[in-house]
């Protein structure tokens, strides 16, 4: 249990191995030289530096193809197994999840999921191992108090299995906001859910004070 939840990727180790395969794919489509090398390390650094000014809209895409035009047409061209922007979007996705935890490390925020997780704990984030699926979700899921679910931050239209797997145990649950979640909901009403990271930090604080609100939205 706990005040509040989330049960899921860190996202950190594939981010850990495309930060150091990105510049190497790089350079191999621009000559394979030491300067290409380092013209990868910086349009990553440059490219997830801009993305970390708003962490409420997915922007690589269009910054990689704003500060290297031809480079998702040569990694086509060339047949490389990872696309650019996949790579640099996982980093990005990871930092963003990450980030997300630890904001709510201070209202005792309890994490299930791989060891990445840990790189929470200095910001207070209670990482408390795997959580299996049947057993382990349903207990976690009807006994914390409030869910987040911060999603994959590519992954902008869809709506994750988590909110039906909490919303079937009884739990209450802050969805990350979707056109594809209002296709399916009446937000405010059926479901509450945050666009950036300060709102779900403001709508945790609230609904961790009012119980009686949060269990009739459930």
């Amino acid at each position: 249990g706990g005040p509040v939840a989330f049960v899921g990727s860190s996202m950190a180790e594939n981010a850990q191995r495309f930060r150091a395969v990105f510049p190497e794919r790089f350079a191999a489509l621009y000559g394979g030289t030491p300067q290409a090398l380092r013209a990868g390390q910086q349009l990553a650094v440059a490219v997830l530096d801009a993305q970390r000014q708003d962490l409420s809209t997915y922007r690589v895409p269009e910054l990689v193809d704003a500060l290297a035009p031809d480079l998702r047409a040569r990694a086509l061209a060339a047949g490389q197994r990872d696309d650019p922007v996949a790579m640099l979007g996982e980093m990005a996705a990871a930092e963003r999840r990450l980030t997300a935890v630890a904001r709510l490390g201070r209202r005792g925020i309890a994490v299930w999921g791989d060891p990445g997780w840990r790189l929470t704990r200095r910001h207070g984030a209670d990482y408390r191992g795997w959580a299996g699926h049947y057993r382990d979700l349903t207990r976690i899921y009807a006994a914390a108090e409030v869910h987040v679910d911060i999603g994959r931050f590519y992954q902008t239209d869809i709506v994750p299995m988590r909110i039906f797997d909490i919303a079937a145990c009884g739990g209450f649950v802050l969805a990350e906001h979707s056109e594809a979640l209002e296709e399916l909901f009446d937000v405010g009403s059926e479901i509450v859910a945050w666009r950036t990271l300060e709102e779900l930090e403001a709508l945790v604080d609230h609904y961790l004070a009012h119980p009686d609100e949060r269990a009739r939205i459930a």
